[in-house]
């Protein structure tokens, strides 16, 4: 459900609530193990245990952790209709959301529907991101993108397996290496002080290069 001018969060969210290694991790309660609650950079494992209790009301009843993962035999939660301004009778299930249990737009009520087909209102996730990245505060629009990676960014400081990062490198200049190995050199770098199932399944390296057009110089 949308709250206010949010569907950039919504969207941000069900994507990531569609991602079945990572919603795995969180219904087998696998996070509790590897909250990093003294990670100055996190949230104490709050944004992590809020988006976790999410998932559970999302794929509650839905059979996802019954058998072996099949994309084609799983329902993407979110398919019931969204709703566009927050209201009517809100009745919880979790202590991540609120469930609508009514339309209230003048149209007759709808039977019990099945889980997956309830609208749950994020409202408190909303609210620990927005301890951490206050331009989500409000109900105006943003950019979806950074949305998602402010979360993935919070949720992997609140598991980051990494208790006691080391000092950062600084960078040594060897025009010898090729890119493949500096490519290796920075990976290891950056997972000597990030740790986690974010990491594990979203984050990876890309390579850029500008040539200039008139002298020929290749920046990589």
């Amino acid at each position: 459900m949308n709250l206010g001018n949010t569907c950039f969060f919504n969207s941000a969210v069900q994507c990531l609530l569609a991602t079945q290694p990572l919603v795995r991790y969180l219904l087998e309660q696998r996070h509790h193990l590897e909250t990093n609650i003294d990670n100055p950079l996190g949230q104490g494992g709050a944004l992590a245990a809020t988006f976790a209790a999410l998932a559970q009301d999302v794929w509650d009843g839905m059979g996802l952790l019954d058998g072996p993962p099949d994309a084609g035999d799983v329902q993407v939660p979110g398919e019931a209709g969204a709703i566009s301004e927050p209201g009517g009778a809100a009745g919880g299930t979790g202590p991540s959301s609120g469930v609508l249990g009514e339309r209230t737009s003048g149209r007759p009520a709808r039977p019990p529907q099945a889980p997956h087909q309830r609208a749950l209102v994020p409202s408190v996730l909303k609210a620990v991101i927005a301890r951490f990245a206050p331009q989500f505060a409000g109900f105006g629009q943003q950019d979806s993108q950074e949305l998602t990676a402010f979360l993935l960014d919070g949720i992997h400081e609140d598991l980051n397996r990494v208790l006691e990062k080391p000092p950062t490198e600084a960078p040594t200049g060897d025009d010898s290496a090729d890119d493949a190995e500096l490519a290796t050199r920075s990976w290891e770098t950056h997972l000597r002080r990030n740790q986690s199932v974010i990491v594990d399944l979203f984050q990876g390296q890309l390579r850029s290069r500008l040539e200039c057009p008139s002298c020929g110089q290749v920046s990589a």
